[in-house]
């Protein structure tokens, strides 16, 4: 009897398992389909879902962690010149009302979303043309390295709101080699500033760090900012 009793528990997991695997893709789905529409936004988005069990969290109209990724390219202009970079984003929402009724009639609206996190983020490799011929690297320091012929030119990352990112020398070196010489810091040089355009929504710069290989910069998007429960600040 307790063998049949477990069997039976098992299966009943199995297909309630089986249940919200298919209703976690189907509204995944679902909301890439309606986000590309409504927003804009790439056919590389890619939805997650992390609100289990979903099919609980629908009835109660509250997802807990949505979080939307896609790839894109990103334009850093300064002055006449204009440098195509591949990023990538991770925009969070956690603790998401939903707008059922409109949702009943074919659109995804939001009613309220407790916090919120949004970064792009960018493989140094890929800003050798913002900063000089050779691939930017990192050397664990939160700063970016390039090599310019036997010198080697730091350079700290910050932003200053809007959509102006800012590559600051702060020390050079003249080693023969890619660990000889010492760094000097350096007192006067020029600022490398640029504009960044490209995104899909209204967005302003928050804060930039080194991460490993990567730049990461923490944005604000002004069109899902609106949605914010008042009561609770963003993250």
């Amino acid at each position: 009897m307790l063998r049949k009793v477990i069997l039976a528990l098992a299966i009943a997991g199995a297909l309630v398992l089986g249940l919200e695997t298919a209703v976690t893709y189907l509204a995944q789905r679902g909301m890439e389909e309606a986000l590309e529409r409504q927003y804009g936004l790439q056919e590389s988005l890619r939805v997650r879902i992390n609100s289990f069990p979903l099919i609980v969290s629908l009835a109660r109209n509250r997802i807990l962690d949505l979080r939307l990724e896609w790839e894109g390219d990103m334009c850093f202009s300064a002055g006449d010149g204009v440098v195509t970079v591949p990023y990538s984003c991770e925009l969070r929402m956690c603790d998401v009302e939903l707008d059922m009724p409109a949702v009943l009639r074919g659109r995804l609206e939001l009613k309220s979303v407790s916090r919120l996190r949004s970064t792009l983020s960018f493989e140094l490799a890929d800003l050798g043309p913002l900063l000089g011929k050779t691939a930017p690297f990192s050397e664990s320091d939160g700063l970016i390295t390039v090599k310019d012929g036997t010198a080697r030119v730091k350079y700290k990352v910050n932003v200053m709101g809007g959509q102006n990112l800012y590559f600051q020398p702060v020390s050079a070196s003249t080693g023969t080699s890619e660990h000889a010489g010492e760094y000097e810091p350096v007192i006067e040089g020029s600022v490398n500033t640029f504009t960044m355009e490209g995104f899909p929504m209204e967005f302003y710069l928050l804060a930039a760090s080194v991460e490993g290989d990567r730049l990461v910069i923490r944005i604000g998007v002004e069109e899902w900012e609106g949605y914010l429960d008042a009561s609770i600040s963003s993250s």
